[in-house]
Order: structure tokens, then C-alpha cells, then sequence
């Protein structure tokens, strides 16, 4: 467990089984550093809500950059995405299935990246856009019956009005794409200057970490948590109540400059993580 983790164990706690559901709680909350690692809690968190009868699972993974530019992250698109979220979702079967069984693939969307991948233990859809969320259901009724997940990873609708204007808009589809519950997610945000991400792994809370905290780049500290997924007004009162630990609230000055060095850094994509 992680040192910024260590100091939020329980030192005392008069049953023991509440004790080890508070350790399992805190070691939901630790952040994954590696594709590998979170490849593994992302594996667990799906297992998890299997086991507690949820079969339409969400999954946001971050990816590692893969030939990144200067001026753009995904010069190749989501075409290069998918050659990124591949052996990731390669791993994340292999620790399902506890062996080397292979996905099977078919398109939906080559242009955008959709597929349906099959592995033993769950189907997954890379990518799904509300234009193809159609076709992604029809494909549940085979994995539902053998009670396996059907997990869309990294979605790529944000609102009702991806799915058309009133009163063309398929409710049904709506409907169904809001049922999917989120059982791991990886997402970062700035405010102000300020790097915050967002770890969700079921059944764990949504953990709020900083990056670069008191100047110290690199340096990762879980700052709190939350039951449900954190709004932007919740994760501003979050940054705005580190004082001055944070660039968030330095002066405009010392943001500027902050801002500059972490563009230019940007820039420079980090090597690929194991």
C-alpha cells in the first residue's frame, strides 16, 4: 500500500471485520501507475459486480500515449487509441480468465473504432458511440444468458443529445445506455492549474488524488473521496480547501508560470509505463 494510503488506515477498531472492510476500502482508493496494474483492478472491479448481479458495466481506462506529438496526444485518432486500449483490454482478459485465452474480434465501427470483443468471461464494445449503442444491444441477449457482462469501455456520448434531437431521439437507447453502472473509471481534470484525478474501482468509493502536490512534481496524494461520482463544484471546494499546498491557489502570477512549464512538459511524452 502506498505511503500517502498508509497514514489513513484505522489504528484501532473494536471488530475486526469492520477493520478489513475499512483496509479493502482504502486499498480500492490507491491509484494504479502502470497499464498493468490498472488492467488488474480494473479485472477485479468487473469480477466484483458480477458477482453482485451487475452485468451492464461501464469501464474508463486511461491509456498509455502511444506516438504522441508535440501538438497533438492522438495525432492517428481513435484508430490509434484502439491500438493503445488493445493490450490493455488484453490484459484485463488474461486476468479475468486467469490464462492466455484470446479475444475475439469483430467491427461495428472500424472509422471509429467500435468492436465487440469476446473473451470468456465477459464481452466487451471498444469506444461506443451513441450511433452504434444499437447495434452493441443487440449483441446482450448472447452474453446475458450465460450470465457473463457486457462492458462498454471509454464511451464516447456525453449527453441525451448525442442520440438526436426531440422528438427523433430513440428513448429506449437512452434508456438503456443509463443503465450501464460505472464499476472502474480513470479520469483527470485541472482546476486552476492544478492536476486532480479520479479513481473508481467497484465496489470502492471515487477517490480524488493530486498530482504535483506542494511543488513536488510527481508526487501523487489522495486527498479525499466520495460515494458518487464527484461534480466540478465538488472537486473546486476539494482544491480550494489545500490552501496554499496548491498552485490551484497561488497568485495569478505564480499559475501563469506554472502553467507554462506544465504545457511545455506536455509536450514531452513520459516513456511507456510496464
Amino acid at each position: 500500500m502506498s505511503s500517502c494510503l498508509r497514514g489513513l488506515q484505522p489504528t484501532t477498531c473494536p471488530r475486526s471485520n469492520r477493520r478489513h472492510r475499512l483496509l479493502r476500502l482504502y486499498a480500492s482508493a490507491e491509484l494504479p501507475t502502470s497499464p498493468a496494474l490498472q488492467a488488474r483492478k480494473a479485472a477485479e472491479a468487473i469480477t466484483a459486480a458480477a458477482s453482485a448481479g451487475i452485468y451492464r458495466q461501464r469501464v474508463q481506462l486511461e491509456l498509455p500515449l502511444i506516438g504522441a506529438t508535440d501538438l497533438d496526444d492522438w495525432p492517428g485518432g481513435v484508430r490509434q487509441q484502439l491500438s493503445a486500449l488493445r493490450p490493455l483490454l488484453r490484459q484485463l482478459n488474461a486476468q479475468l480468465c486467469g490464462n492466455g485465452s484470446a479475444l475475439l474480434e469483430r467491427p461495428l465501427d472500424e472509422a471509429d473504432g467500435v468492436w465487440l470483443l469476446d473473451g470468456e468471461k465477459a464481452r466487451f464494445a471498444s469506444f461506443p458511440t451513441a450511433d452504434t449503442l444499437d447495434a452493441v444491444r443487440e449483441c446482450e441477449a448472447a452474453v446475458s444468458s450465460l450470465r457473463l457482462p457486457l462492458v462498454l469501455i471509454n464511451g464516447s456520448w456525453n449527453a441525451a443529445d448525442d442520440f438526436g434531437f426531440w422528438p427523433f431521439r430513440n428513448e429506449q437507447l437512452i434508456q438503456w445506455a443509463a443503465s450501464f453502472q460505472d464499476v472502474c473509471s480513470y479520469s483527470q481534470t485541472r482546476i486552476r492549474g492544478q492536476t486532480l484525478i479520479v479513481w473508481h474501482a467497484y465496489p470502492g468509493p471515487y477517490a480524488v488524488w493530486a498530482r504535483d502536490i506542494d511543488g513536488t512534481v510527481g508526487r501523487l496524494e489522495l486527498l479525499t473521496t466520495f460515494p458518487d461520482r464527484p461534480t466540478y463544484a465538488a472537486l473546486e471546494s476539494t482544491v480550494t480547501e489545500l490552501g496554499s499546498r496548491s498552485i490551484a491557489n497561488a497568485d495569478i502570477a505564480s499559475r501563469l508560470r506554472a502553467e507554462l512549464i506544465f504545457n511545455r512538459d506536455s509536450a514531452t511524452p513520459p516513456p511507456p509505463k510496464q
